[in-house]
Parts: C-alpha cells; sequence; structure tokens
C-alpha cells in the first residue's frame, strides 16, 4: 500500500553551480506526484531562491532545508535559511591540536537535527574527537563539548557531506591503507553513525 501524499514531508534539493566565477546554491522544491502510465512529460520548477556562497566556505551539508556552510577547522560556522535568507553565525570552534589540523587529518563540520528533542546541534568531527555545540537557548548551548571518538583513528571522506536520517548523522569514512594521498578516497569503509540527542556513535 502506498503512503499517502499528504504524509510526506516536503523535501528540497539543492544545486550548486558556477556563475561568472562565483558558486552559487540553488534551492528547489522537490514534489512527489503519483506515476501516470499515459504521461512522461515533466514541468521545469524555478528555484525557491539561489545563495552565493560565502568566499572561502562550501556547504558541509543540508538539514531539514538548513544550509550548513563550513570553512577550515577554526573558522565560524553559518547556517543559512535558504527560504528566509536569515544567517546564523556559530561561535568558532577551539582550537585542535597541530597534529589534528592538517591535511592528513581532515576536519569535517555537520548539522544535526533531533526529532526527540526539537534540537539542532553542529558537529566538528577530526579523526579521533568530535565537537558539539547546541543552537538555541538553555544550559547545553553554553559552548562547545567535545567527545572522543571510540574507534578512533576514524578517516572520515571529507568530500562526501554527512546525511541526517531520523536524528542519527552518517558518514562515509575510508578503509584501512598503509599510505593514502589525501585527495585518494579509496576503499569506502564503514558508515559512522552518531545520536545527535545522545552525541554518541
Amino acid at each position: 500500500m502506498a503512503p499517502n501524499k499528504h504524509d510526506v514531508p516536503d523535501a528540497l534539493l539543492v544545486a550548486t553551480y558556477n556563475v561568472d566565477s562565483q558558486r552559487v546554491a540553488s534551492v528547489f522544491p522537490v514534489e512527489l506526484a503519483e506515476a501516470s502510465p499515459t504521461s512522461s512529460t515533466r514541468t521545469a520548477t524555478a528555484p525557491i531562491c539561489r545563495v552565493n556562497h560565502i568566499e572561502g566556505y562550501r556547504i558541509a551539508n543540508i538539514c531539514n532545508g538548513f544550509l550548513c556552510f563550513a570553512s577550515h577547522s577554526t573558522a565560524k560556522v553559518i547556517v543559512h535559511n535558504p527560504v528566509t535568507g536569515e544567517r546564523l553565525e556559530i561561535p568558532r570552534a577551539p582550537r585542535l591540536r597541530p597534529d589534528q589540523d592538517n591535511a592528513r587529518s581532515p576536519v569535517t563540520f555537520a548539522l544535526g537535527f533531533s526529532p526527540t528533542t526539537g534540537v539542532y546541534k553542529l558537529f566538528r568531527f577530526t579523526n579521533r574527537t568530535m565537537d558539539v555545540y547546541t543552537l538555541g537557548r538553555g544550559a547545553e548551548s553554553t559552548g562547545w563539548r567535545q567527545h572522543a571518538l571510540p574507534l578512533h583513528p576514524c578517516n572520515l571522506v571529507e568530500s562526501k557531506p554527512a546525511v541526517v536520517i531520523g536524528g542519527k548523522i552518517c558518514m562515509a569514512t575510508l578503509g584501512p591503507a598503509p599510505y593514502r594521498h589525501p585527495a585518494d578516497i579509496g576503499t569506502p569503509g564503514p558508515v559512522l553513525v552518531v545520536d545527535v540527542t545522545h552525541e554518541e556513535p
């Protein structure tokens, strides 16, 4: 039995491309339509909005329609609502140890959401630790918290954005290798799954 179309949440598709040497993200609505055996026509959809990337930043991931822009490990992360145009700058994460802040130990950011608490959290991952910042007000939003990753070193694939599913952040990792060039993705490893509510894998 097919799900009721009214039970399917709205979805957004984000496409990034270059326009006059400027990186631009276009946000499109994704509408789930019933398949028609007699019609194969598709209607072009105009984007809801276009967002110019902030210089030196890239989209780290997308969570519930919010775009998470990140740069280097200690720069402020910016969360952007493409529909309203609002931006939220997250306070800088704490400095990393020298052995964690280099090309052989990439740093990855991800915005996550807990459906249990209704809270958004920003995560910064290295190969050994994760730092967490709670967005919003309350006792938890007093600053960054650091947790050790139990299975370290955890080699995350920096070029693959995290996916948030059911209150869990899912990230691709690299398989073991004696030597790998930083740009070589190589053999995929297990998926790192982090619970947003409890801040643990």
